[in-house]
């Protein structure tokens, strides 16, 4: 619809672009962009590292899933909004890891920081939290290693 909006001429084209049928939309448009935006990839072979880490992640996102909804009655506000966080976090990830984005690191970071958040909030003791904290400021500290180590694990390459 951008693409229709920005060729056509006058305010009243444009208007029936945005609000008018499908129909008046010039065919040939979406023809170009599926061209330009689909274009075919080969055939990507992905390691077995990858999926078992995406299995793995999966299988733990659903646990968490089943256990927020069996005892979502129990849990907080604020523990909800974590769960959900982290399961939207985990769903966003397995798909950035098989198309192999550089951000999926720093992506997979914040869900250990939301898990850690999430997993502090279940218990009141001081020294858990001071753990969780050194362990993140490491990660932290020592990005840069760790994210070569991350993708020659998941990919078998460095990025």
């Amino acid at each position: 619809m951008g693409v229709a909006f920005c060729r056509a001429k006058g305010l009243k084209n444009k208007w029936n672009i945005l609000f008018g049928k499908p129909d008046l939309i010039d065919p040939s448009i979406r023809t170009a962009l599926e061209e330009r935006l689909l274009a075919r990839q080969p055939f990507t072979v992905y390691k077995p590292n990858l999926y078992r880490y995406i299995v793995i992640n999966t299988l733990f996102t659903l646990a968490i899933l089943f256990l927020v909804i069996s005892f979502s009655y129990y849990l907080n506000p604020r523990q909800l909004s974590l769960s959900v966080l982290f399961i939207l976090l985990s769903s966003i990830h397995s798909g950035a890891m098989l198309e192999q984005r550089k951000w999926v690191f720093y992506l997979d970071y914040f869900r250990l920081a939301v898990l850690f958040i999430l997993a502090s909030s279940f218990q009141t003791f001081l020294w858990i939290n001071f753990i969780v904290l050194t362990v993140l400021l490491i990660i932290l500290l020592y990005q840069k290693n760790i994210s070569r180590r991350y993708f020659n694990f998941l990919y078998q390459k460095t990025n």
